[in-house]
């Protein structure tokens, strides 16, 4: 089995995280409170379920899901999702889906893990410090059983049920116990059978004892059976006593019911007439009631005049009404236009009277948007023109007197400079005495030119030289050939032989000329000897003269040279300056011209008083336009009040014909009493509506309620008529007369029916009572007589009784004592039900010493055949861990005990070994059981701090033999200690480390 992911919802500090596990071999580090037993914990929990709340169930703080899920491959499946979330069970509930979609719950798993176990997981594949220790702390005969447990799929199991089959049969039987429940029962056995012997003895006596109480027995019946019919004799008796009374009495009435004749009559028939004469004097009261009130209804309507207001009055005087407050609040509005009127008034001659100006001149005055456009226009040249004089004036005396100052000190500065031909001699001396090496060093340079040209001048005349005896030689040659030619050959050849010797004697004759003429090198060098002669004499002069003076004296030359170039640059600019300011102020003089011009049109154009500056119309034109703007809201409220004038005329005519038409007068009151009054006259007016109206509704009422009750009495005469048809009589007084007789005869049958009922509770079964009734009728008998005679009999019979009662307890008493032990019967029954009981122990017994043999035959099985492979392994390994040291491990069969042998042949008990040695063992022992695992599902190995007590050396040992396993089956170590985790990386440098660290899970490779 591979577990390839592990994803935790919630467990312990872990919340929502999710980690990938490597195969084979990985060490998860992690400090201490870092999660690691946490996440062991979480992956036990994932197979066998949570742990029980006694044992801390790790429920998450963060987080309501409890649980996670897991990935693994467990051959020949891979990619089954394990999941375990909280559930109804304490375990939790799990899922398992397999790859192909297939899904199973706590079951399946199990087949997964074909049938491991919670205490073989931790007792074979979870290792741990603690476990290791703890299989150290056993005896031998512990650690065997613990090889037996571990290793054993299913083993825990079996120990607990071997161990409680020999309880069991403890309980029922041990050879030389006393106390089980077999021995028990033995004994009680024994008892019950000396009891039945002695019962044997005492049966003869006991019988003449059981015959004589029997026939007492009889007696007191035959006594008792009698006395049974005297008390009922005695019974019927006192019934006919009681009885015949109510039968004479209810054999009259039934005599007497034969001879009257049956009377028809209806059922409460004087209740209902009584009831029917009340319903009808009720109403007769409500009639007359009922007409007193619309008679005094209909007085009352007569009495009140008629509604005068007409709906279209009543209209109009509605809106007149609703109008009033808008005629009140236009009378205010027109004093308050009247006030304002007369306010503008004033202003407007208020303005007329400061400009002295008429009210044509102002309303001719333009103050349109050009008109004030082409003003601010105006305002703004002027002010631009003003500012621009103003500064030209300021500037131009600024200039004068910066020319002035400028030309002073001009003149000043030229007064103190040198002569020109003394600045050059001061400034050669100056610069000799700067820089004597630079003339020193030209000297030397024109020395080496010196030389170079002497050399150079060699060079060419070698080389003249050596080509001119060349070319003297070729010369040769050719005349040779010549002179030889002359004598052997065509006059052609010789020709061209003198040609040739001609040419080259020319050349030869004019390289020397050139030679001789071309040389200039003796005049360059005549040059160059000249100046080395000048520089020495500079050299001289420069030692002797005064530096220091010298230096001073051009510094401050040319200190004033720069500064008379300023003062120069300066004058010239400010002389632009002024012609530049002389040209802007003619300019200026135009443009105020210009402005001038300007100003005269829009005078002109706004119907303006001609000849005042700009100042002057600015401020008149602003009190035109509030002239204007005064003079235009003068005549829109004069127009307004002329059109509220109308409208509060308009509404006063129309409340003076509503006053005729509903008040019948005319008069000139103000239009507040007028509409007081008409509020008058419409209120009466309504008040009186709405009392004729109720009282309409008050009389159509009470005339609905007078027929109502009209055809209420009617049906009531009717019930009436109905109920005397009934009795068969058509007046009241034969009703009553009639309903008394029917009352009589009616007395008369419930009074025989309550003579029945008596004599029916008396009597209840109909037979006897209807022959009882004949006999109280037809015999005629003393009842009294017979009763006291039975009395007496009875009594007699009850002395005999209380005898013969007191002798049979005196047999009874003595038969009791004889069976104070049981009877022999019970104690025959009591015998063979225990016997039964034995028997039925006894197999019992039998079937859980067979089940202990059973038991016996698998753990030998075990020993025998699984046992040995898991020593073999552990041997192998132990051998290994040890280096040989200790060559073989084995438990003798039949002997519960562990032996360890050296290799020297000496042999150890497992608590005779040292610690670390110890801990190999022990260590060997798991790895066994964990290799040759019967479930075979090669389960991860899971390893806690398991190496933390050995020394490094066999720490190196048991890492490189986890290494070999881990090709096999995947191993997760955790640790927290630095070397262990370094010591794995060292073995393996690429091994796969799982750091814990802050609640993340970081993989390093």
């Amino acid at each position: 089995m591979q577990i390839k992911k592990i994803k935790i919802y919630g467990f312990g500090k872990w919340v929502d995280c999710e980690w990938d596990f490597p195969s084979g071999m990985s060490v998860i580090y992690g400090d201490n409170e870092s999660g690691k037993s946490t996440l062991m914990a979480f992956i036990y929990a994932l197979f066998f379920g949570f742990p029980p709340r006694r044992e801390g169930q790790y429920h998450p703080r963060d987080t309501e899901r409890y649980g996670g899920s897991a990935l693994i491959d467990l051959p020949p499946y891979e990619n089954i999702f394990i999941e375990r979330a909280a559930g109804k069970k304490q375990k939790g509930k799990v899922t398992v889906q397999y790859a192909d979609g297939r899904t199973g719950d706590e079951r399946e798993l199990e087949k997964l893990l074909k049938g491991m176990d919670a205490g073989s997981f931790k007792g074979i594949f979870h290792f741990d410090l603690d476990g290791l220790q703890e299989m150290k702390n056993l005896n031998p005969e512990e650690l065997n059983r613990y090889l037996y447990d571990a290793g054993m799929s299913g083993a825990s199991r079996l120990s607990k049920l071997e161990k409680t089959v020999q309880q069991e049969t403890d309980k029922l039987f041990k050879p030389k116990g006393k106390k089980t429940d077999i021995n028990a029962l033995a004994e009680d056995i024994s008892r019950v059978k000396r009891s039945l012997q002695e019962w044997e003895t005492r049966l003869d006596k006991y019988s003449y004892l059981q015959t004589a109480a029997a026939e007492k027995e009889k007696k007191i019946n035959k006594i008792h059976m009698e006395q049974k019919t005297i008390q009922q004799q005695v019974r019927e008796l006192d019934k006919r006593i009681s009885l015949s009374p109510l039968v004479h009495e209810w054999s009259a009435l039934k005599e007497s019911a034969k001879n009257d004749e049956k009377i028809t009559f209806p059922a409460e028939g004087i209740f209902r007439l009584k009831e029917i004469n009340n319903q009808l004097e009720e109403k007769e009261v409500q009639l007359n009631h009922e007409e007193e009130a619309v008679k005094k209804l209909l007085s009352e309507r007569n009495k009140l005049p008629e509604v005068s207001i007409t709906d279209d009055l009543a209209r109009e005087l509605s809106e007149a009404f609703e109008i009033y407050p808008v005629y009140k609040k236009t009378k205010e509005e027109l004093k308050q236009l009247k006030f304002e009127e007369k306010s503008l008034i004033n202003q407007k001659a208020g303005l007329k009277e400061e400009w002295q100006l008429t009210d044509e001149a102002f309303n001719n005055a333009s103050v349109n948007t050009y008109i004030t456009g082409k003003l601010d226009q105006l305002k703004k040249k002027w002010h631009t023109l003003m500012t621009k004089e103003t500064k030209l004036v300021e500037e131009e005396k600024k200039q004068q007197k910066e020319k002035n100052t400028v030309t002073d000190q001009l003149e000043t500065e030229k007064t103190f400079l040198l002569d020109e031909d003394k600045v050059k001699e001061f400034e050669e001396t100056v610069a000799l005495q700067n820089h004597p090496g630079a003339l020193t060093t030209e000297k030397k340079l024109l020395k080496d030119q010196i030389e170079w040209l002497e050399n150079e001048e060699k060079k060419v005349r070698l080389s003249e030289t050596l080509k001119i005896k060349q070319l003297a030689g070729v010369s040769l040659i050719l005349l040779i050939a010549a002179v030889v030619s002359f004598f052997t050959a065509s006059p052609a050849v010789i020709l061209t032989f003198l040609f040739l010797t001609a040419g080259t004697g020319a050349y030869l004759i004019s390289s020397i000329q050139k030679r001789e003429g071309s040389s200039h090198m003796p005049a360059e060098k005549e040059e160059l000897v000249r100046k080395v002669k000048e520089i020495e004499e500079e050299i001289q002069s420069s030692r002797s003269s005064n530096k220091e003076e010298i230096e001073n004296l051009l510094a401050n030359h040319k200190e004033r040279n720069m500064r008379i170039g300023t003062l120069e640059q300066r004058l010239k600019f400010i002389k632009r300056q002024i012609e530049q300011w002389e040209e802007e102020w003619e300019e200026l003089h135009e443009e105020w011209k210009q402005a001038e011009e300007e100003l005269a049109g829009w005078q002109e154009e706004a119907s303006l008083p001609q000849g005042k500056d700009i100042l002057y119309y600015d401020s008149l034109l602003n009190d035109v336009k509030e002239w204007k703007s005064l003079d235009a809201h003068h005549r829109v409220i004069a127009d307004k009040r002329r059109t509220l004038i109308n409208e509060l005329e308009k509404y006063e005519n129309w409340l003076s014909r509503l006053s005729v038409s509903s008040l019948g007068r005319k008069d000139s009151q103000p239009a507040d009493e007028r509409i007081r009054a008409l509020k008058i006259y419409v209120e009466n007016q309504n008040t009186l509506k709405e009392n004729i109206q109720q009282l309409t509704e008050k009389i159509k009422y009470r005339e609905e309620a007078l027929l109502k009750a009209e055809r209420e009495r009617d049906i009531i005469n009717n019930k009436k008529i109905k109920l005397f048809e009934h009795a068969g009589v058509e007046k009241e007084e034969d009703f009553r007369a009639k309903a008394k007789l029917y009352d009589n005869q009616q007395q008369a049958n419930e009074r025989m029916n309550d003579l029945w009922l008596q004599m029916t509770s008396i009597i209840p079964v109909p037979a006897e009572r209807e022959g009882l009734i004949r006999a109280v009728l037809q015999e005629d008998i003393d009842e009294t007589g017979e009763q006291e005679r039975l009395l007496e009999r009875a009594s007699v019979l009850e002395e005999d009784k209380n005898q013969l009662i007191t002798e049979r307890t005196e047999l009874v008493n003595e038969m009791k004592e004889m069976e104070e032990r049981g009877t022999y019967e019970e104690l025959q029954q009591r015998y063979i039900s225990m016997k039964e009981k034995l028997n039925e122990w006894a197999k019992e017994w039998a079937v859980l010493k067979t089940s202990q043999h059973m038991i016996r035959k698998v753990k030998e099985v075990y020993e025998k055949e699984r046992q040995p492979k898991v020593m073999k392994r552990a041997q192998s390994i132990f051998r290994e861990l040890t280096s040989s040291s200790y060559l073989f491990l084995f438990a003798p069969l039949g002997e519960e005990r562990f032996i360890v042998e050296r290799s020297d042949g000496q042999r150890f008990d497992p608590a005779e070994l040292s610690r670390g040695t110890g801990e190999l063992l022990y260590l060997s022992l798991r790895l066994g059981l964990a290799i040759e695992d019967k479930t075979k599902t090669a389960f991860p190995l899971f390893m806690d701090e398991t190496l933390v007590n050995m020394d490094k050396n066999r720490r190196e040992k048991v890492i490189r033999m986890l290494h070999s396993v881990a090709q096999e089956r995947q191993i997760l170590f955790f640790t927290c200690h630095n070397h262990l985790r370094d010591e794995f990386k060292e073995t393996s440098p690429h091994l796969p480390v799982l750091y814990l660290n802050d609640l993340k899970f970081e993989e390093q490779y």
